[in-house]
């Protein structure tokens, strides 16, 4: 049994941009181009299918704003939320638009997908979200990307099926960060592995469980500032 004890404070963060403020994709660092653009395991970016979306959705449109506001309007009008059962990691771009229902994961990979496609880079982060109505901590998926701006830019959070569109919640946690290498992101679904004989028979066969457990949660009214203590545990 592996314990992790973790004690985060964090604020709310709204990003205040529009079409005027923020730049085109050519303004996008170097960096993010050459991280984020590409296919990367589930995120499937060169294919007909996406790109024929990715046209019907945002067009020749270049304002990074603008394409990330037509996309995320659109999984959220089309897209329905579902959880998929017995599935090992999430579901491709292309499944998600098949299925037209996923959960976090597989909008947050469809998104990205679509946005890369349009030559602007978004990835994925991964953690957990805090519940208030039952106080429970569950695993949770969103998209992350760079905004240019006449300052520099920065990078957003959009979280689609909780309707946050560029807001970061303090409720949020983040454990994992998309690095744009496709081995990286398999690892973060797969990231306890193990082997055993053939032989082995079905009742000694190891199991893998992973829970969140809040040992605390304090907000303060006057800055939206939330402590949460976070235990992960990981039994054999």
């Amino acid at each position: 049994t592996l314990t992790v004890s973790m004690e985060v404070t964090q604020s709310l963060q709204v990003w205040d941009l529009d079409e005027e403020s923020v730049l085109n994709s050519d303004d996008v660092p170097q960096y993010y181009l050459d991280n984020y653009l590409d296919d990367q395991w589930r995120i499937v970016v060169d294919d007909p299918t996406i790109e024929a979306l990715r046209e019907d959705i945002v067009g020749d449109e270049t304002n990074v704003y603008l394409i990330a506001k037509a996309i995320y309007d659109w999984i959220d009008d089309n897209v329905d939320y579902y959880i998929w059962p017995d599935t090992d990691g999430p579901l491709s771009s292309l499944e998600t638009f098949e299925e037209r229902k996923g959960d976090c994961d597989d909008q947050s990979i469809l998104f990205c997908a679509l946005a890369r496609s349009a030559g602007v880079p978004a990835w994925l982060q991964l953690g957990g979200i805090y519940d208030k109505s039952n106080g429970n901590m569950g695993g949770h998926a969103w998209v992350q990307m760079f905004m240019p701006t006449e300052d520099g830019g920065t990078n957003v959070t959009i979280d689609i099926v909780n309707d946050r569109f560029l807001v970061w919640m303090p409720t949020l946690f983040c454990e994992y960060t998309d690095t744009g290498d496709a081995d990286d992101l398999y690892n973060a679904y797969h990231h306890v592995r193990y082997s055993v004989p053939n032989s082995t028979p079905l009742d000694q066969m190891p199991v893998y469980s992973e829970t969140w457990e809040v040992v605390s949660y304090e907000e303060s009214e006057e800055t939206v500032t939330l402590n949460i203590v976070l235990m992960g545990r990981e039994e054999f």
